[in-house]
């Protein structure tokens, strides 16, 4: 198995908590969540390109998470619920097979691994 280890931002250079080491980062350097949605959000920059740079979440960053059916998924993508989006979430999941669509709601299709079951969810948070 694959070790983790701490790491420290690349981009703010704070904690980023203790994940794998992805092959496209400094030694001892990852992303943290904060950044990653920064990064993401602001910065508009492609998922794929992110995912290239950073690696996948929840092994070699911390994830967010979507929940339904009483079970916690680890996000992988989301695009927004258009057309544009639509695309987007094809070519992710082109890109990076092992991809499929978890739910399309809220204005957002959001991608999980195919081989995610979930986690249950905490007691009381049905």
């Amino acid at each position: 198995m694959p070790t983790t280890t701490y790491l420290d931002c690349a981009c703010c250079g704070g904690g980023a908590g203790r994940w794998q080491q992805w092959h496209n980062r400094d030694a001892g350097y990852g992303v943290c969540r904060r950044c990653a949605d920064w990064m993401l959000d602001e910065l508009a920059q492609s998922r794929i390109e992110f995912r290239q740079c950073y690696g996948v979440p929840g092994v070699h960053y911390q994830p967010a998470y979507f929940s339904t059916m009483g079970r916690q998924f680890v996000i992988l993508a989301e695009f927004p619920d258009t057309d544009d989006g639509a695309r987007a979430a094809n070519a992710y999941m082109e890109a990076f097979p092992g991809a499929a669509v978890l739910a399309v709601t809220g204005g957002r299709i959001v991608l999980a691994d195919k081989g995610d079951t979930g986690m249950p969810m905490p007691v009381g948070e049905v």
